[in-house]
């Protein structure tokens, strides 16, 4: 049996804070889960407040999904330009799921749905090997065939959502609007707190956890 877990944002709504990237990274996790074939059974946990909640469509979880694999040729620029658009944050030391580092020709990253952060070493613009670490001692585990790349936050700043986004956001508050501090940062494609509350103005539409689900799957309800 395959245990899925969709916990809720766990901040409040229209804070100052956006939810942490464990919580955001364990929900994508699971949305893609209930996206690809089962290979068993899955029992999907999840809370009210979390299943209410308006996320990312499954032709969207589709779209996003990436696999990178040794052989496989991307720009390191590139690569860090995906990442950070997909919700990660970069830093000099990756610890937690939803970061990255740059060192030279070495990438560190830690995926949404990965038990251990991930070193790709790179020859040129070529992955040439993918090797897990353990992010406590930064020590080298083993190799690895590959890992699919999922996208560390429901909140995007690729080139289309930040243009939906500004053309929503005038739309809503105004030409004058385009002096807030929120809309100059998305313009400029930089992540503030707070940025994940906004998340209807960057996409063409949204769904909820149900709309995930099969129309045979079974759900039980605890009122306890």
């Amino acid at each position: 049996l395959e245990t899925l877990a969709y916990p809720a944002w766990n901040c409040h709504p229209y804070d100052r804070a956006s939810p942490s990237l464990r919580a955001t990274s364990e929900r994508l996790t699971t949305l893609h889960a209930l996206q690809r074939k089962a290979e068993r059974p899955q029992l999907l946990v999840t809370t009210v407040n979390a299943a209410l909640q308006r996320t990312l469509t499954p032709f969207r979880i589709r779209q996003l999904v990436a696999r990178l694999a040794p052989g496989e040729r991307i720009d390191r620029d590139r690569l860090a330009a995906l990442l950070q658009a997909n919700g990660y944050g970069r830093t000099e030391t990756v610890r937690d799921p939803g970061e990255f580092a740059v060192r030279g020709g070495i990438v560190d990253l830690f995926p949404s749905g990965e038990e251990h952060a991930l070193r790709l070493d790179f020859f040129g613009d070529e992955i040439e090997s993918v090797r897990r670490f353990d992010a406590a001692s930064q020590r080298s585990i083993d190799r690895i065939d590959g890992f699919t790349l999922l996208p560390a936050s429901e909140t995007l700043l690729d080139e289309d959502s930040v243009k939906r986004f500004r053309s929503r956001y005038r739309e809503l508050f105004g030409a004058t609007a385009t002096g807030d501090p929120l809309y100059q940062a998305v313009s400029d494609g930089r992540r503030i707190a707070g940025i994940d509350h906004w998340l209807p103005l960057f996409e063409e539409r949204l769904a909820t956890l149900f709309d995930h689900l099969a129309p045979d799957d079974l759900v039980v309800r605890d009122t306890g």
